[in-house]
């Protein structure tokens, strides 16, 4: 019974993630001048999308991997930098934020339409009950790079 609770409770966050991720609005980290900020914004809307967010089983030393798949909408190859992450407790507060490149340094360039798959190591001792995300990167590197920011935060208790 635990088992399929723990299965219904999973499948619940997935769709949470799924309808709450898919909606992007974001400002590029270089302006003209000649943009203003809402067309900035708009121009960036759901550029990248948070499709999935699995948690790993704990192994013996006491970490787990977070596997978060982001997805390419655009029309053409970006050079994906990484999401913002805040890590939530049970009740849904922020126990910590990052960007995900602190964490995962691989600069990959995702095709239109494809899927890239994250892993972050987490510590069992850290009390993650949550993940939540607001925004990601592209660009060449953070240094210089285009920020989106989605809608909707993608946000997935365990």
């Amino acid at each position: 019974m635990l088992k399929q609770i723990t299965v219904l409770m999973l499948g619940l966050s997935l769709v949470t993630c799924l309808t709450g991720c898919g909606s992007s609005q974001g400002e590029s980290a270089t302006n003209s001048g000649a943009t203003t900020s809402a067309e900035t914004q708009a121009s960036h809307v759901d550029e990248f999308t948070i499709t999935d967010v699995t948690k790993g089983e704990a192994n013996s030393y006491g970490y787990y991997d977070l596997d978060v798949t982001v997805q390419n909408n655009t029309d053409e190859a970006k050079n994906f930098l990484g999401f913002s992450v805040n890590e939530l407790d049970a009740n849904g507060n922020i126990l910590k934020s990052y960007m995900s490149y602190n964490k995962n340094a691989a600069y990959t360039v995702v095709e239109p339409g494809q899927q890239y798959h994250i892993k972050l190591t987490e510590a069992v001792a850290d009390g993650i009950a949550g993940f939540q995300s607001r925004g990601y990167e592209y660009g060449d590197s953070i240094n210089s790079s285009t920020k989106g920011s989605f809608s909707t935060p993608c946000k997935v208790m365990f």
